[in-house]
């Protein structure tokens, strides 16, 4: 891309039709996203407070559940926090970025440029599209249900222990239980099919970035915008919190706060609101530029109230420092996650990657290393959609940034 073709692509960015402040704060997309917030809390409330007094006793029956007049079919699910902050998170990133990349060829074309010139981001996208696939798809339609008599069944034309594996369901020789394509990945220690398992670690990845995500960025970006525009006093009192809020890392916050409960929704909020500070300071460095530059200056000239300046103007220009900033920090929040599971400090009924590798550890932990696969799986899974998502991380700051595109 030439240097003209960048200035004029920056150039684009700006709306100078706005410059007068006569637009209303209250664009479509802002009013579609509090009409959407809206609704999902008000069907978080029919939930938690009206549902609860209708909703019928649950017996298990075998290893079913019967819900009583309740239809049960593979998409009958009861709700949690977590679920509701999931659902809305997905509202807020197909507004504020789904629907901007949908209808911008220009910005498509150019993440299409840096793309496909990298082999190692076109994988992870492909990659990373996958696990998003699975996490949302695969846990409608595949459960991991517990089957003790197949516990222990090794992968597909590799072999386990005969005596764990009992019956083994492949070809037993001496002490060898070889696996069958019935269960190409093996089973874990109670039975469980790996592959669901392996999905429903891929949901719980994809909720922990996607609602981590929604609440940094929004708050980074607001945060840094304000303290960069304005400056002075606000920009001394933001940071000085912003200090105080970094001495106290979100990981001990979260161990402190598990002594009361332990659970997802916990772990997603304390990370969300506890890690944006150093994003806050690079969206900061962005807005105390962007105030200098001319279509701030031309839009304070008009008599554009600050207000306007910063909502119209500032942040949408220096979000994309948030974005790249959390590409990086993504990946460590689900490195975090997993790590926390292994230790036991998380809601042991979310099968999160980590959960299931501590599971092929811990539980008869006299069996490994040759149980291998239950701890094997879940962690190649994490390894690769951390690398995935740093590579992929690159791209996508290299396509935020014009002077880069090229």
């Amino acid at each position: 891309m030439t240097e003209a073709e960048t200035e004029t692509e920056t150039f684009e960015t700006i709306d100078w039709d706005t410059l007068d402040g006569s637009v209303s704060l209250l664009s479509p997309r802002l009013l579609a996203f509090l009409a959407g917030a809206a609704l999902v809390g008000a069907a978080f409330l029919y939930d938690y407070f009206v549902l609860p007094a209708s909703k019928p006793t649950i017996h298990a029956v075998g290893s079913r559940v019967d819900l009583g007049f309740f239809l049960v079919t593979p998409f009958t699910w009861d709700f949690v926090q977590t679920d509701w902050l999931f659902v809305l998170s997905l509202w807020v990133v197909l507004l504020f970025a789904g629907l901007p990349l949908a209808r911008s060829a220009q910005v498509r074309n150019r993440y299409w440029r840096i793309i496909r010139h990298r082999p190692l981001a076109l994988a992870s996208l492909v990659y990373l599209s996958l696990v998003v696939v699975a996490g949302f798809v695969g846990p409608l339609f595949w459960q991991a249900s517990i089957n003790l008599p197949h516990q222990f069944q090794p992968p597909a034309f590799l072999w386990g222990p005969a005596r764990l594996a009992d019956p083994c369901l492949g070809v037993e020789t001496a002490d060898r239980c070889y696996g069958t394509l019935r269960y190409p990945l093996g089973t874990s220690p109670y039975g469980k099919n790996m592959i669901p398992l392996l999905f429903s670690g891929a949901h719980v990845a994809v909720k922990v970035a996607l609602i981590t995500g929604t609440i940094i960025v929004p708050v980074a970006t607001v945060v840094g915008a304000v303290a960069g525009y304005f400056g002075g006093r606000v920009d001394t009192l933001l940071m000085s919190y912003v200090d105080v809020q970094q001495t106290i890392p979100a990981f001990v916050a979260y161990l402190v706060l598990s002594y009361w409960g332990r659970s997802l929704f916990l772990f997603v909020a304390v990370f969300g609101l506890l890690s944006w500070g150093g994003l806050a300071r690079l969206v900061r460095s962005e807005a105390i530029q962007c105030r200098e530059d001319a279509y701030v200056l031309a839009a304070r000239s008009a008599g554009t109230s600050d207000l306007t300046i910063l909502a119209k103007h500032v942040i949408p220009n220096v979000a994309n420092a948030a974005v790249v900033g959390l590409t990086r920090l993504i990946p460590t929040i689900i490195l975090i996650e997993a790590a926390i599971s292994y230790m036991d400090m998380n809601d042991i009924m979310i099968l999160s990657w980590g959960e299931i590798a501590a599971q092929g550890i811990n539980t008869f932990s006299g069996q490994f290393p040759y149980v291998y696969w239950v701890t094997l799986w879940p962690v190649v899974a994490l390894a690769l959609t951390v690398v995935a998502a740093s590579i992929l991380g690159d791209a996508v700051r290299d396509g935020l940034d014009p002077k880069n595109s090229g």
